[in-house]
């Protein structure tokens, strides 16, 4: 599909009449404006028809619109025929003020019509290939674009797949040429060098750029293509079943040098090429300059997300989140997929692989975009990941267990997979009470000993101290706990504690550590990444489900949170930047589906929480309520409390059960 802009002060002379017509002059003109191509199909026309964004048989008055006139094939035509989807409601006559007739004014858009309009809609945001030429909807008007114009027929998937297949053979011949050379017996004219000054090579890049130009046929393919230069090209090549190591090694460096030639034909033709879900940031940056935007943001952040094909979810996305965004929350009922979705982030963030265990299969398609650092990064799975993040850390329900091992010097002791806890549920954490133990004491140490046990007191404010413990021939790790009203009490070990505390030790400790490994830091709060939790809210009382969120925010000003819950409560401690998504079943057909909520719960108790779109709970009243008997809707129990001790004081200077103070006024006027 492309995407063109008319201008409305150069009509075509036909329209211009007392009896305006559809004549030579208004295909002539929609001719250029559109390149001589089909406004849907992209196709090349030798015949080229005047089509209808809004079919006359709806609408008449439109015939002769401008605004409704666009250029299309016979084929793409026909199929569409009369239909029109909307999901508002139909105009039926022409509104009195004529400028209300164009396809772009309040009165039109206010039908919230199904069909991308290629003069109004980015096609980019709805619509996407793959390497086979099948084209797909990201959105339900992509979805229902394809399929009122039956953009997937034959010919044009034949037609588009010749176009990557072509593609592919030239880049073949670069790599069959790159494989032949003596490029590493000669230090003066390095691999690099051989890409960067073949004249061949940037041809090709210049045909790409070319095949993505709005004349060229299916132009949004060719910026597909370049978008996604690592699943359209490179990945053809299958770089990991290399014959031999030596074989290998050449691929992956053949492979690095293509994706560095790529970068830099970028920066040197000038050309910013931006991610189809998100536009705001480039994915090159002009001359290796750092975005002012991107410094902004949080140091690792999740800009949007593409599933297809996991377990329950067919097709989903999110586009657009803020490099800001400090906490995302999933909500949705059991089984409605959070979990899904949290896995599918954890592989876009890592890889499909997690020491040789394959997390997903080739059948799923996962695409995250990300900011990391000063950088852009599209990771695509299972074809290619550009960006993989070590500063990570993910946790599911069950997350009390931890490593018995010893921590030794600066490494940390094994455990079984990074991603065990978030896909099996049953894995094994680092174990926080054996590496303070093992660095308590030196001197190396002194500064990060003394910011942890500081981090897990100001997370556990129920915990007077934390020591070590020598009196042993062991030492061991104890909790000094006191009371709300401030009584300290004894000293007791990790496993006395409650589960509400196990949890939060087990998980922040292992968080400490798996991040403490890539970050050469003293202070907890300079630690950067993304950490994902699921069900943030188990084991938590509900006063501390806010508290939790709260303090993380405080004490991780640099770390991004992705957690799941079911509970309003977490909501509460949220800072302004976050990001609130509902993950909800649809039809059998749709399977799982992700939407963004705009929803300021800033504003919101958590009784209009729990009713909001966010949770959908629409009956709050305990089922046990005397229907005969008010409900008492106070913003707290100590307002409740006092018109409860009202009610009871009214009803004995009454001398009868259910006064109230209107009740005694009435009385009194008597």
């Amino acid at each position: 599909m492309i995407s063109v802009k008319k201008d409305f002060d150069d009509i075509p002379d036909g329209l211009k009449k007392k009896k305006p017509k559809p004549d030579k002059s208004v295909i002539a003109k929609l001719s250029e404006i559109y390149y001589g191509k089909c406004a849907y199909s992209e196709e090349k026309l030798t015949h080229p028809l005047i089509g209808f964004y809004r079919p006359v048989s709806l609408y008449p008055w439109l015939e002769k619109e401008w605004s409704n006139l666009l250029l299309i094939c016979p084929l793409c035509n026909k199929t569409a025929g009369n239909r029109f989807p909307i999901t508002g409601t139909q105009m039926t006559a022409p509104p009195g003020d004529r400028m209300q007739w164009r396809a772009d004014s309040r009165a039109m858009l206010e039908e919230k019509p199904l069909l991308l309009n290629p003069e109004i809609d980015t096609p980019e945001n709805h619509l996407y290939f793959d390497p086979k030429g099948i084209i797909y909807g990201r959105t339900d008007r992509g979805r229902e674009t394809i399929k009122v114009f039956n953009l997937n027929r034959d010919v044009l998937i034949a037609k588009r797949k010749e176009i990557v297949n072509t593609f592919l053979s030239k880049f073949e011949a670069i790599l069959n040429t790159f494989v032949k050379s003596d490029w590493k017996k000669d230090s003066h004219y390095p691999g690099d060098k051989l890409i960067y000054d073949n004249i061949l090579f940037k041809k090709i890049f210049a045909e790409l750029k070319q095949a993505g130009a709005p004349q060229s046929e299916f132009s949004l393919l060719g910026r597909n293509m370049l978008e996604y230069f690592d699943s359209f090209i490179l990945d053809h090549f299958h770089w990991d079943k290399a014959k031999s190591k030596s074989e290998e090694l050449l691929f992956s460096r053949y492979y690095q040098v293509l994706s560095n030639a790529l970068t830099l034909f970028m920066k040197t033709d000038d050309i910013i090429v931006c991610n189809k879900i998100e536009k705001e940031v480039p994915f090159f940056p002009k001359d290796g300059a750092v975005d002012e935007r991107m410094k902004k943001g949080l140091p690792f952040a999740v800009k949007a997300f593409e599933i297809q094909k996991y377990h329950g979810i067919k097709y989903t996305y999110v586009e657009n989140l803020p490099i800001n965004t400090r906490w995302i929350f999933l909500t949705g009922d059991n089984s409605s997929g959070k979990t899904l979705i949290l896995q599918t982030l954890v592989v876009g963030l890592t890889g499909k692989k997690d020491k040789n265990v394959e997390l997903v299969d080739d059948n799923c398609l996962i695409k995250v975009e990300l900011k990391t650092k000063a950088e852009n990064t599209i990771n695509i799975i299972p074809s290619s990941i550009r960006k993989r993040i070590d500063n990570f850390a993910a946790y599911g329900p069950g997350r009390l267990n931890i490593d018995g091992d010893v921590f030794e010097g600066r490494q940390a002791p094994e455990k079984l997979r990074k991603t065990d806890s978030i896909f099996q549920n049953v894995s094994s954490l680092y174990n926080i009470q054996e590496y303070l133990v093992n660095i308590h004491g030196r001197k190396e140490f002194e500064k990060k000993f003394d910011a942890i046990i500081k981090s897990l007191k100001q997370l556990l404010p129920w915990v007077e101290d934390i020591i070590i413990d020598e009196s042993s021939e062991k030492k061991k790790i104890l909790y000094r706990e006191r009371t709300e009203d401030g009584q300290v009490l004894g000293e007791v070990p990790f496993g006395a504690l409650s589960a509400g505390s196990k949890s939060i030790i087990a998980m922040i400790g292992d968080m400490l550590i798996e991040l403490l490994q890539n970050q050469d830091v003293d202070d907890p709060a300079e630690l950067e990444g993304i950490v994902i939790i699921d069900e943030i809210d188990i084991h938590l009382h509900a006063k501390w489900q806010r508290e939790f969120v709260m303090r993380l925010t405080r004490m991780f000003p640099k770390i991004q949170f992705i957690a799941s819950t079911h509970s309003p409560i977490p909501l509460l401690g949220a800072p302004p930047e976050t990001i609130i998504l509902n993950v909800e079943k649809e039809t059998k057909q749709e399977g799982i589906v992700v939407k963004r909520l705009h929803i300021d719960v800033t504003e919101l108790t958590p009784n209009t929480i729990l009713t909001s779109p966010i949770f959908n709970f629409d009956w709050i009243i305990p089922e046990a309520h005397d229907r005969t008997k008010p409900m008492y809707t106070q913003d707290n129990y100590r307002e409740v409390f006092f018109d409860q001790m009202l009610d009871e004081k009214l009803e004995t200077l009454a001398g009868k059960k259910g006064t109230t103070l209107a009740d005694l006024m009435k009385r009194g006027q008597r």
